[in-house]
């Protein structure tokens, strides 16, 4: 399991929110604004969670959730966590092959501080798994269920926190000059949370990659985008290579300017380090396709010829009213989730087409087919 994480206080959200507060005055508004426009992926072969959201609130909700697995009861006070039921249905059966009874007992129910979209993880402990059925998002082509042992859960989890406080730390002196004195309070609370866990789940910090101030991440991404524009690759290269954390490095790739060229981003991300390249590749291929290269965009996804690429190629032919060339490109998408999402989506927007996309449905999507009918009203969800 992975997580990814960006913090979304750069230098430029500093400087705005600052002149807000010259213009209102109002500083307990200012200080409470901090650290509140972030984004979080978890992910195994697909995402799970993946949303604007807070930071903060997640490492909280995580926290109070790990310590109920381990049974920890500590002098630190842990937020409470919300607990819910889903209603039983034909598709949430299929979406967890048949066993939805552990759903319909109140569990705990995450939401990690998501908005846009919100994002509700109804998590089950059950022995050495965590049952993950994951709700709300967009609508229900992209709900999911997973099974995740425990122990790989603790490891993703505890160890995103411990590296999204050492980035919180790094940006500690300079939140004090722009104000926020109340950030040091925020600090020293998430650090004793991960006392408490790193005590009975321990993990090595000294061997986590280096912790960045995210205007660091966005300085250098700038750097790099400056550098594509005058065709200068190898530079490029040089500059990103400083960052040191894989999860800030794909984050500074991602941001290259939209005014680089394709031509000149693709020798970049075909320049990049073997771990990065084919994800970096896989996002060109949308950035390509819905900047209206579709052939350029098929060809590369084919190139690649992961579930990512082709996934991408087929979400930017339905963004660009190419439903029937997504339906033909869903085919070669493996991975259940992704193809269902895909699939979903265009009955969403072309039911007409509902019978060549049972034709190619894995059986969670012809369960909700056939459960909607064929008129189904996607904004009623």
């Amino acid at each position: 399991m992975k997580v990814n994480w960006k913090f979304g206080t750069e230098w430029g959200t500093l400087l705005q929110n600052l002149k807000e507060l010259m213009e209102s005055g109002d500083v307990k508004y200012y200080r409470s604004s901090v650290l509140e426009d972030d984004y979080l992926v978890i992910s195994r072969d697909n995402s799970i969670f993946s949303a604007d959201c807070s930071i903060l609130r997640a490492i909280e909700e995580l926290a109070a959730f790990n310590f109920s697995l381990l049974e920890i009861n500590g002098p630190v006070e842990q937020t409470e966590l919300r607990n819910g039921r889903v209603d039983d249905s034909p598709y949430l059966r299929s979406l967890v092959g048949g066993n939805i009874e552990p759903f319909l007992d109140e569990h705990p129910v995450l939401g990690l501080g998501s908005y846009d979209p919100f994002i509700d993880l109804h998590l089950v402990p059950d022995g050495e798994r965590i049952r993950v059925l994951s709700l709300r998002w967009y609508g229900p082509h992209q709900w999911i269920y997973d099974e995740i042992p425990v122990r790989e859960w603790l490891d993703g989890t505890v160890g995103f926190i411990a590296m999204a406080i050492r980035d919180m730390e790094a940006m500690r002196e300079t939140l004090l000059r722009f104000g926020y004195s109340n950030y040091p309070e925020i600090l020293s609370r998430a650090k004793a949370l991960l006392r408490l866990l790193l005590d009975a789940h321990p993990v090595d910090i000294d061997a986590l990659p280096p912790a960045y101030a995210p205007w660091e991440v966005e300085k250098l991404s700038r750097f790099t985008s400056m550098l594509l524009l005058r065709d200068n690759v190898e530079g490029a290269l040089t500059v990103i290579s400083t960052l040191r954390n894989p999860n800030h490095f794909l984050t500074a790739v991602f941001e290259i300017g939209s005014e680089v060229s394709f031509k000149v981003v693709e020798e970049f991300y075909r320049s990049l380090p073997t771990e990065y390249r084919e994800k970096a590749l896989a996002h060109l291929v949308y950035r390509v396709t819905w900047g209206g290269l579709y052939n350029e965009g098929l060809e590369l996804a084919e190139e690649v010829g992961s579930d990512e690429a082709y996934h991408s190629a087929a979400i930017a032919l339905i963004n660009s009213g190419l439903h029937e060339m997504a339906l033909k490109i869903s085919e070669k998408i493996e991975n259940r989730w992704r193809r269902g999402e895909v699939l979903l989506k265009i009955y969403f927007e072309r039911p007409e087409l509902v019978e060549e996309i049972k034709e190619k449905a894995p059986e969670h999507v012809r369960v909700f087919i056939d459960e909607n009918g064929e008129s189904y009203d996607f904004f009623t969800v």
